[in-house]
């Protein structure tokens, strides 16, 4: 979402150029509002601003609509959350304790687990885990 942003900020960096500061707002303010007050480019601005006015303009006209890009943000993100919103809570509550558990293979973080990384000292692997919850007597017997 982020790169059709930054390519619009460069290319109207480029034209505005030299320009002062409350006439990018006017000429920005003027696209926008183009259509609500039948804005004209060549009457109503100055004979000297005409070229920025019509490269910006162009360099607009080109931009992809950000609600078109949260709409195609949200459509790569629907099936995962879908996934997730039907997913019952005992479900959760058992990913969530076997991701804590589970040692990252690579990266600065590989061989410790997330309970490791939080300072947890010693945690009780997985499957004692799964012990005591499959087996009540072990979880009130001291350790």
């Amino acid at each position: 979402m982020l790169a059709p942003l930054e390519w619009v900020a460069e290319q109207l960096a480029a034209v505005f150029e030299g320009v002062e500061v409350e006439d990018q707002a006017s000429i920005l303010w003027a696209w926008q509002h183009r259509e609500e007050v039948e804005w004209d480019s060549a009457a109503d601005f100055p004979a000297a601003l005409q070229p920025v006015v019509q490269a910006a303009w162009e360099i607009l006209d080109l931009f992809h609509r950000s609600s078109s890009l949260a709409e195609s943000l949200h459509s790569w993100l629907r099936p995962y959350l879908q996934i997730h919103r039907s997913m019952p809570r005992w479900l959760l509550s058992l990913l969530q304790l076997y991701w804590n558990h589970h040692r990252f293979e690579r990266g600065r973080r590989a061989g410790h687990s997330p309970l490791e990384l939080a300072g947890v000292e010693n945690p009780p692997s997985l499957m004692e885990v799964f012990g005591q919850l499959l087996d009540p007597r072990t979880a009130t017997q001291p350790a």
